[in-house]
């Protein structure tokens, strides 16, 4: 921890050479650097999450408990000059407190695609850090920036080495890119995607397609190709969001040869001004697994701290998940969300005889605002397997934050 407050003071104390506090226009504290017509505005968030999640391995002859608490903080740091703007992002984490003689805080490197720490250690990391030139009509993001697309069927808030260029033509957007997705030691040792994009909004209905060309050369030296639409919007009074991707070509075709395919869909309609129903079907097949911040319950989507498992299918096999929710907004602070699911898992059953396995999974989740800008969440999960353990038992998550946006 004494590392952390060293560097994080160190920051500040240099950023104090060059910048004066003052507040903008929008009543946002920010920092005015010294260069004429330059910003630098630092925001963020963060907080502490108490985590109790049982007998995950569902398995009532074993114990898989954890009980634990954890915080983080993100901290933004955006300048601008003259419209060209740099922007950073900090994440620090301080592990856990789950009754070890340590909590963490020590400053480590970010050893994984998820920036997960697998002991108590914390980290601190560079989430991105990119350059946001735009000129006219056309934008050009180069560095380490967040790539998202779509409903986060195929990818969200994945952190990318990219350049990027896009273009605004009224209602449509076009673009193009390329990633370094692994920077290998010799020449042609290397792993890259390099993809067109573009979307229109047209009435209450955006849509948009992704072509992804994807060359891995770390290896076998293989390719494979990526093609993802969707559609958002509201047909009359019904919301609906639609996505559906395919990957190809030898760097994804599963152990059969076939495609790995992913579908959802989700419709919501507002019953009055306080209660909004949903209904989602997600469908995965041959070995496509859906991005970790695809989140439609408590236990799925590992973005979230409570979830076991990604949506996802294995090679030659489906996946089916259909999931109902219900949002109650009590008042300007208090809200309710249940949630019921159901989940097919083709060919996983734990005895390897290839049949399924399934679950039931009741949700109930709570968000109430504390404060401006503070608030306390609390999520609760029940999981029902079948098939998924030799004494099948139900596994329980509970998580609650106290977080604030600043």
């Amino acid at each position: 921890m004494k590392k952390l407050l060293i560097m994080v003071l160190s920051m500040l104390f240099v950023a104090g050479g060059f910048t004066a506090v003052y507040a903008d226009d929008a009543g946002m504290d920010s920092v005015r650097a010294a260069v004429p017509g330059s910003k630098v505005v630092i925001g963020g968030e963060g907080g502490v999450s108490g985590y109790l999640k049982n007998n995950y391995d569902m398995n009532s002859d074993a114990d898989d408990d954890s009980h634990y608490f954890s915080q983080w903080a993100k901290i933004k740091v955006d300048a601008n000059v003259g419209g060209t703007e740099l922007r950073t992002r900090m994440v620090i984490s301080d592990g856990k407190w789950n009754g070890g003689n340590n909590t963490g805080g020590s400053v480590t490197a970010c050893a994984n695609a998820g920036c997960t720490s697998t002991v108590n250690a914390g980290q601190t990391y560079l989430d991105y850090a990119y350059l946001h030139i735009p000129i006219e009509d056309v934008t050009i993001d180069i560095g380490r920036q967040k790539a998202s697309f779509g409903n986060a069927l195929y990818i969200k808030g994945q952190t990318r080495d990219r350049l990027q260029v896009t273009s605004k033509m009224q209602d449509a957007v076009v673009g193009v890119f390329a990633d370094k997705l692994v920077e290998g030691v010799a020449v042609g040792d290397d792993k890259d995607e390099y993809g067109v994009f573009a979307t229109q909004k047209v009435g209450d209905i955006e849509a948009g397609g992704m072509f992804v060309y994807h060359n891995d050369d770390t290896g076998a030296n293989v390719t494979g190709q990526v093609i993802d639409v969707f559609a958002n919007g509201k047909v009359g009074d019904i919301g609906v969001a639609v996505e559906f991707a395919t990957k190809m070509g030898d760097a994804f075709k599963d152990s059969a040869d076939n495609s790995q395919m992913g579908a959802m869909m989700k419709v919501s309609k507002a019953i009055d001004d306080a209660i909004t129903v949903s209904g989602l079907v997600a469908y995965a097949a041959n070995g496509y697994t859906a991005d970790p911040h695809f989140t439609p319950t408590v236990f799925i989507g590992t973005d979230q701290g409570t979830a076991g498992m990604d949506f996802g299918a294995i090679a030659d096999k489906n996946a089916l998940a259909a999931v109902i929710s219900t949002d109650y907004k009590a008042s300007s602070d208090l809200s309710v969300t249940c949630v019921g699911a159901y989940v097919s898992l083709g060919g996983t059953k734990f005895d390897g005889s290839g049949d399924d396995a399934s679950f039931i999974e009741i949700d109930g989740k709570l968000s109430y605002a504390l404060a401006k800008n503070t608030t306390y969440s609390a999520n609760v999960g029940y999981l029902m397997p079948n098939g998924m353990s030799a004494t099948d038992d139900a596994a329980i998550a509970l998580v609650h934050t106290v977080s604030i946006v600043f």
